[in-house]
């Protein structure tokens, strides 16, 4: 076990987090809202604005359900579900779905009076589009620079802006990422496939929601991607130009063998600052039925209404946008 490998899952897969009693902490995998009642937080952003927000319960968390009762197979390998931040990937491919529990049409015993107006959505909709209304956490990171360890703090960091109690932006994702669909809105290479082509090309895309992220990055231009750490030199050294030497060179975007040189192609202009706009996949922060999204008389409109922001990142032509938001 190695510093790297610790640092893979427990300080790059998100953002920020909080601990069940509401503190601020670094200690355990950033950004995860998997607590089991609602509680509100008092939290700095990390620009020096204090806000309060409340942060949802988990119906998981709330069943007593653990992180290893889904994602633990055994020899401290971990299995993840379908997110879309690939450094944080461990040898387990990402094959966890809520039907993995769940029969794929959920909600025959449900009390919602549209409850088989909702199964036929199923095949179209992710269960975490409905039963997620907030999300939180890590809203934008520059990974340009290591910021120092302070007070009782062992690993260097980025400088982070967090926000709570903010609404989910809506794309189709089929569970893989890596692709550059958002390439006009950012770009993002760990974006999620099927963001722009979505269900009707058959590759089994999904509506599901995501957190907005931003994020500053060193970027080299010839490589033509954002230029990778290796963990362990960053976060533990804070030596950058390490970092980006000995991650680059394992990317497999350059030759084997090839010496990468981050210093001097930066000082070419060759490796330069650039920004990413992200959508993060998010999965935890689960609500039972009658807390999810347009439960009994608004389970329609919530979503098939003028100006609902549901429809803005799912790439539908106008004419049809308008007629799916005017079905009612």
């Amino acid at each position: 076990m190695t510093a790297e490998a610790c640092k893979r899952c427990h300080i790059n897969s998100g953002g920020k987090v909080f601990s069940p009693y509401g503190i601020m902490s670094r200690a355990f995998k950033y950004g995860i809202d998997f607590v089991p009642e609602p509680y509100l937080l008092t939290y700095d952003r990390g620009d020096g604005i204090m806000e309060t927000a409340t942060i949802d319960g988990d119906v998981h968390a709330a069943a007593g359900k653990t992180c290893a009762d889904c994602h633990f197979t055994g020899s401290h390998k971990v299995r993840f579900g379908y997110h879309n931040v690939a450094w944080a990937h461990d040898e387990t491919p990402d094959t966890f779905s809520c039907l993995t529990c769940h029969p794929a049409k959920p909600h025959a015993a449900s009390a919602n009076s549209n409850n088989l107006i909702l199964d036929s959505h199923t095949d179209v909709l992710a269960c975490q589009t409905c039963h997620i209304t907030h999300t939180g956490g890590l809203v934008s990171r520059d990974l340009r620079f290591p910021v120092a360890p302070e007070d009782n703090e062992h690993f260097y960091t980025f400088e982070d802006v967090v926000e709570y109690g903010i609404s989910p932006e809506y794309r189709w994702y089929n569970g893989k990422s890596g692709g550059w669909e958002g390439v006009l809105e950012g770009p993002c290479p760990i974006g999620p496939m099927g963001s722009r082509t979505g269900h009707e090309t058959g590759d089994g895309s999904k509506i599901s929601p995501f957190k907005p992220y931003e994020a500053m990055l060193w970027f080299d231009i010839l490589v033509g991607q954002p230029v990778p750490y290796i963990l362990e030199d960053f976060f533990v050294d804070g030596d950058l130009e390490t970092a980006a030497d000995r991650g680059m060179e394992a990317s497999g975007w350059i030759p084997d063998g090839t010496s990468y040189n981050f210093a001097l192609r930066r000082a070419l202009g060759i490796v330069f600052g650039f920004p990413m706009i992200c959508p993060l996949q998010i999965s935890h922060g689960i609500q039972s039925g009658e807390n999810a999204l347009g439960y009994n008389v608004q389970s329609c409109s919530f979503c098939h209404s003028e100006g609902s922001p549901f429809w803005e990142h799912l790439g539908y032509p106008r004419d049809i946008e308008n007629r799916l938001k005017n079905l009612w």
